[in-house]
């Protein structure tokens, strides 16, 4: 609270030293230009009563424009707008215009594009307007900015790479991304991905909810690069969407993508290998799906394969069976069951399948699930009632049909035996 009131404090004590400027007491006689109108987003400022100006948020681009007025030639005059008080980011603030030429009696525009740092405190700041010359004399103005929060904007803190900076063609690259909500109101089903556009490669995951000013950071993001990969530096774009979609944020990092020992090398035989690639449901705290992995050996000799999968905290994985050997064309089915966990939360999952023969890995890929929420112990207990009734229903219809039936064979055996009876 102290910083922001000293914050304010200079940033008026400036716009006052502005002030005095502009009527020319600070070096304006040696800049041969005057300040004649300056304009914000479009928007004409009253320089001679030094009002605040409002609207502005934080991590936007704030456009300034200037008009001078020439009282004489000059051949080197720059114009420069910067946002004072700031912690950090300062170069990052500062818009500065190419040297330019000046001729008595006409007037001239500049249009500056100041960024505004995300991490700006929602306060007021000065945007110092300078022009100056090769004489190093200027002349200054000091704008009062009112900084605000945007309603919905997401930064992009950080993006990590495992493996950090390479990855070998053939392997998996994960990726995790932190993600800070800078704006008012909470975010929910924060969609992020990961792509390797020169490869066609792209993985993504949901954040379910991404409070005001809270960081998280995403689920593991999987991407297999090709065995046969160019080596090389690849660009790899990051994208957090939100506001259901309507809004996008970007960053860019580099991979450096080595060169693999196995491409075009042909094993003794191919080995097929296909796996589902359907998104099965799957109702955590509940029996689980099951994934077919189909392994066929076209080779003349026998091979044997072993069979994993990983899932994180969310599921229970369970491989059937793990070490498969085949023999020269034969063809086997190898099981991976799933199952979610209770406390696991609903959306789309991934877990990774990993096929190996001997040390070398033929093949790991990622596959998804669906989690649904499962019934709660009530839930559970109240349909096994509904069960248990309508058992109870049908048992005590059966038991009345049953009377019922008794009942008529023996009216019918009572009204025989009185048609048989002989009276004297």
């Amino acid at each position: 609270m102290k910083a922001d009131k000293l914050k304010i404090v200079c940033a008026l004590a400036l716009a006052l030293i502005g002030l005095v400027t502009v009527s020319g007491l600070v070096n304006a006689a040696d800049v041969p230009v005057t300040i004649d109108k300056i304009k914000i987003d479009g928007d004409e400022i009253d320089i001679v009563n030094d009002e605040a100006v409002g609207g502005i948020v934080r991590g936007d681009k704030v456009e300034v424009e200037v008009k001078l007025l020439a009282s004489a030639d000059d051949d080197n005059l720059v114009v420069e707008a910067s946002i004072e008080g700031l912690d950090h980011d300062t170069e990052k603030a500062t818009a500065k215009t190419e040297a330019f030429s000046v001729k008595a009696d006409k007037t001239y525009r500049k249009i500056l594009s100041v960024e505004l740092p995300d991490r700006m405190d929602a306060t007021q700041y000065a945007l110092r307007i300078e022009v100056s010359n090769r004489q190093d004399t200027e002349i200054v103005y000091n704008a009062v900015l009112d900084i605000e929060n945007a309603r919905n904007r997401i930064r992009i803190k950080d993006t990590v790479f495992s493996p950090a900076n390479e990855v070998q063609a053939g392997r998996a690259l994960l990726t995790t991304a932190r993600i800070q909500n800078m704006g008012e109101d909470t975010e929910e089903d924060v969609k992020v991905t990961v792509s390797i556009p020169a490869l066609g490669l792209s993985a993504s995951d949901y954040i379910d909810e991404l409070e005001s000013e809270d960081t998280v950071t995403s689920e593991e993001l999987y991407i297999r690069v090709p065995d046969c990969a160019d080596a090389g530096q690849y660009k790899v774009l990051l994208t957090a969407e939100y506001d259901e979609g309507d809004e996008k944020v970007s960053s860019e990092s580099t991979i450096n993508v080595v060169k693999s020992d196995t491409c075009n090398v042909e094993p003794e035989g191919k080995t097929i290998i296909t796996v589902s690639s359907d998104v099965q449901d799957i109702t955590s705290g509940e029996s689980g799906v099951v994934y077919p992995v189909t392994l066929t050996n076209t080779g003349n000799v026998a091979k044997t394969f072993t069979v994993s999968a990983v899932a994180g905290d969310w599921a229970d994985v369970k491989v059937s069976p793990s070490v498969v050997v085949l023999g020269a064309g034969e063809t086997k089915i190898v099981y991976v069951s799933v199952a979610a966990k209770e406390a696991a939360t609903a959306g789309e999952k991934t877990f990774s399948v990993a096929i190996k023969s001997g040390e070398t890995t033929l093949k790991e890929v990622a596959m998804k699930a669906n989690v649904l929420e499962g019934q709660s112990g009530w839930d559970k207990v109240k349909r096994g009632l509904e069960v248990a009734l309508v058992v109870l229903v049908i048992l005590l219809v059966i038991i009345g049909l049953v009377i019922g039936f008794n009942k008529l064979k023996g009216n019918d055996e009572d009204e025989e035996n009185t048609k048989g009876e002989t009276y004297y």
